[in-house]
Order: C-alpha cells, then structure tokens, then sequence
C-alpha cells in the first residue's frame, strides 16, 4: 500500500510542477521508514503461515474474490477515465481513479475481513469528490493525488501498527 502512496505523491508533484526538495525527502523518509515497516511485518507473517497454513480452498476464495475485485476496479478505472478524457476533461481523470480506488476498498474489507478498509474507502472516495468540488485544473490533480498519498500512508501505517499487535498476540497464545 506504501507503494501505490508513492505513485499517488509521484502523481500529484507531476500536477504541482516545481516541488520543494525539502518535500521530496519527507516523502521519502516517511516511504522508506512505511516500506521497510512493511517488508519485516510480511516476512514474519509469512514465517507465521507456513508454521500455521490457511486452508487451500480459503485461500483460492480470497484469490478469486481479490481477482474479481481488482479486475473490476482496472475496468472501472480505464472506462471512466476514457469517458472524461473524451468529454474533454482530462483533469478529472486522478479524481476518477481516485474515487474508484476508495470504492474499491469497501469490497475488500469483506474479502481480507478487515472492517476498517470501508471507512478508509470511504474517505478515500470522499476526498476525490470534494476535490472536484474544490478545485479546478491542475490544483484538482496535485490535491486528489497527494489527498489520495496521505490517506494511503495513513492506512498503511495503521495496518502495520495491527500487523504488528495481531502477530505479537498469535505468538503470546
């Protein structure tokens, strides 16, 4: 998730232009320390499931239901951002993607059972609407972008701090 944060910050200082180089090393800082969080919580937690396997048939539902998911978010996404473009508003393709990338959570919260991706989502689609309410041009882009960035770090760095407490209470019991 820290990943897609980055493209969604790389986006958005594309709009802004002239970023700050005082900017780009936060980000980078704030990326590196989420990304690194990242790699050791799923190395422990795939040390964890080979010690403890999911059962074959729950993990090809989760699969296929991800698989359905997504496949029906790049859909939603390519579709809708050739409509604006053709309408001639080209400026509302991150707010689009956006929008549809919040939606898209709500789904996910029932395939990986995790109840706080329908807020996140939420939030997400939300803030890409108020955005096209807001703002105009490329201020619309940079904003929806870097919005759509810090949202994602956000839930990036609350599902590490649950990654974390859910791995720490496994090895307890």
């Amino acid at each position: 998730m820290a990943a897609f944060a980055a493209l969604w910050l790389f986006w958005g200082g594309a709009f802004a232009g002239n970023v700050p180089t005082s900017y780009v090393v936060i980000a980078a800082v704030v990326e590196g320390i989420l990304m690194g969080c990242a790699i050791m919580l799923i190395r422990k937690g795939r040390a964890l499931q080979r010690e403890y396997p999911l059962p074959a048939d729950v993990s090809k539902r989760t699969g296929r239901a991800f698989g359905i998911v997504f496949a029906v978010e790049f859909v939603a996404i390519a579709v809708g951002n050739t409509v604006v473009s053709t309408l001639k508003h080209p400026e509302l393709v991150p707010a689009w993607t956006a929008f549809v990338v919040g939606v898209h959570f709500v789904p996910l919260a029932r395939v990986f059972a995790v109840r706080a991706y329908v807020p996140i989502g939420i939030v997400l689609a939300a803030w890409a609407v108020f955005c096209c309410i807001a703002y105009r041009g490329d201020t619309l882009g940079m904003r929806v972008s870097v919005g759509a960035a810090v949202i994602l770090w956000a839930t990036c760095a609350y599902a590490l701090i649950n990654g974390r407490q859910a791995l720490a209470s496994f090895k307890a019991a």
